[in-house]
This record gives C-alpha cells, structure tokens and sequence, in this order.
C-alpha cells in the first residue's frame, strides 16, 4: 500500500490548495521536503516545484499485478482550489491517509488524520476471512506472496467465527484486530475501487512488521465500514505511530462492544458510540486536536474546549452531533 497524505498550501488570507500525495506519509518524509521549500523560498511553496519521493511498492488486488504508486512528491492536479481550511476534511479518506500537512504563515503542520468510525469489528466478521502468517517466514517478492501463501499453513484465521466468539484469549488474534483493522479496510476498499468485475475475486496481502496478514472477501464486497469522519491531530508530543495504535485501540475497545450485541446496532446506538469515540480521542489527544477538523468533530472540540472538558458519561448527550 501507498502512504497517502492531504497537503493545504495557504494561497491567501483563509484559503488553501489542497493536493493529494501518493507516498508523503511514508517516515514523514514529505515533512522535510515542504520545510525546505518553506526556508529555501522565503514561506511560499510552489507545488509544482517539489519534485519526486521514494515511491513506496504497492500490493495489488491480484497475484499477478505489481504495480508502483507515482513518485511525484505531490499530485499535478489539485483535489480542491481556494477552499476554506476547514475544507481539508472532506478530502481525506480518514481510513487510508496516513498524515495531512498544512504549509501557512511561512511554516508547515503536520498532523495524524485519526478516524473515529467506531463500528470496526462487525464487517470484518461478516464480510472478510483473514489468514494470518508470521512475516519472518515470507522472504520473497510481493509477485510471489500469493503462491507462498498457498502452500503455507496460517497461524490464525480470523473469519466469523473466530469473532463470534472471546478473542481476548488470543493475544495474535486480538492483536491483527486491534492493531491493523484500519489497514485491513483500506485494502478492501482499495481493491473494490480498482476492480472493473461485477464480481471481483478479492484478495490482498498486508505486510507489518511482525505479520503477513492474506485478506479474502467472501461477503458483500461493497460492505467496509464508512471511511469518512475524524480529528486530526498534531504530530510531536506523540509519534505518529503512537496515535495511530492509540486510536486504533480506542475504535477496537468500542467496536468489541457492539459486536457483542445480540442485534444490528440501530442509528441511537451508533451515534452513541461515535460520541464516545470522540470523547475518548478528547482524552487521548487534547490540545493536540486541530480546530479545522471537520464537522461534527471539529464543532464538538470546540464546544468541549469551552466548558473545560468531557466525560464519557456525556456520550449520549453528544450523539446528538453524530444523528
């Protein structure tokens, strides 16, 4: 998978260009890039002007196709031209996009785009069978994954089953879950947008550090949870993996407790648990938050900020912002 990142450049007084970046959030590298544009060109940055990044290998939806994300540091074409910051929301794939930066006032921001959809843990149960393998023992390249794959036993299957019940005895299970259910979505997603079949056969291939997870779409390919929705927060207090794992662990402890309904999750439930998510990521986050983020978090920081801070006993007065 690319690294994407959302890039605002400050055009005037409140209004931004806002770009897309294939692999700008790899290590952060486009950071330092965009700061020595900033120092080297007295505060404005060209972004037509900022060359190429180290293009990171993207696994494909099939065992045949390998294919590299474009090396430009940022995409030619604008996403949004002259937009209100606050706009920069509604450009990012909050499930996906791995950093946003914001070059303003002769400096560059940099924050972690944190996606608060709480409903994670269901559609994989009911939509996804993902084999899991220890990555030491895959040393080939990406073309061969699936063929190793194949003749190669799991440690784990993580399917419907396996979440129906108590994955908490399993430390893999509840770790994969945890840890990379965002990155797991965002390949299904990924997949389904680049099939021209009606009926895709969807498989992919994830790589971390310490596992190599195989993801198979046997439900309703169209099913991945909403991928809009989120805060940004600064990076520098905390890394950029740390928010990561911080708030993948705050949309998993969420996403247990609905998959333990004995019933589909109505929109009361749901918007509960969406304010919950946001109050939690409050706590998390704090003055980290950036006030641009958009609605309804954006909106909720800022109510928050003003009576001092939150509880979760508040949630279901503020659901009222996720209905």
């Amino acid at each position: 998978m690319s690294h994407g990142a959302n890039v605002a450049f400050q055009v005037d007084d409140g209004e931004y260009d806002i770009y897309y970046s294939h692999n700008g959030a790899q290590d952060l590298q486009l950071r330092d890039v965009l700061i020595e544009e900033v120092d080297d060109s007295n505060g404005y940055v060209d972004p037509h002007s900022l060359g190429s990044i180290e293009p990171l290998p993207q696994l494909s939806k099939c065992p045949s196709e390998y294919t590299k994300a474009d090396g430009s540091a940022i995409d030619s074409n604008p996403l949004a031209q002259r937009v209100p910051l606050q706009a920069l929301g509604y450009s990012v794939d909050f499930a996906d996009a791995e950093a946003v930066y914001v070059v303003r006032s002769g400096r560059v921001e940099t924050y972690y785009p944190v996606w608060l959809f709480p409903n994670v843990v269901r559609p994989w149960r009911d939509h996804l069978t993902v084999e899991v393998y220890k990555s030491g023992n895959i040393v080939d390249g990406p073309m061969d994954l699936f063929d190793k794959i194949e003749s190669m036993e799991p440690l784990r299957t993580i399917d419907g089953e396996t979440l129906s019940g108590d994955i908490f005895d399993d430390t893999i299970v509840e770790r994969v879950v945890r840890d990379e259910h965002a990155n797991v979505y965002a390949l299904w997603s990924k997949m389904v947008s680049e099939s021209d079949d009606d009926e895709p056969d969807l498989r992919a291939v994830l790589q971390t550090s310490a596992y190599t997870v195989h993801i198979t779409v046997d439900g309703d390919v169209n099913s991945f949870p909403e991928k809009n929705g989120g805060m940004f927060v600064e990076i520098g207090q905390m890394s950029q993996r740390e928010i990561e794992l911080e708030a993948a662990a705050l949309r998993f402890n969420i996403g247990m407790r609905l998959n333990a309904l004995r019933h589909e999750p109505t929109d009361e439930e749901l918007a509960e648990a969406a304010a919950e998510a946001s109050i939690e990521a409050y706590q998390s986050f704090g003055d980290d938050i950036a006030s641009f983020s958009p609605a309804p978090y954006g909106q909720m920081y800022r109510a928050v900020e003003k009576v001092g801070g939150v509880s979760t006993d508040s949630a279901p007065e503020l659901s009222k912002f996720f209905q």
